[in-house]
């Protein structure tokens, strides 16, 4: 037990179970000239981001 979960203990909490995904999710899906992006940001923060541009 790592040590935040001992304090959530000690308070009276409890962390549950991860629950393992019900479908196959996909983090873009192209339709024709779109595509659509869930999930996915870009963070200029990183170093090794690349930011694209698109026409």
């Amino acid at each position: 037990m790592s040590a935040v979960e001992e304090r959530l203990a000690a308070l009276g909490h409890a962390v549950p179970e991860v629950v393992p995904p019900v479908a196959a999710y996909v983090p873009a899906v192209r339709q024709g000239d779109w595509v659509f992006v869930s999930g996915a940001v870009a963070d200029a923060r990183r170093r090794d981001a690349r930011h694209r541009q698109g026409r």
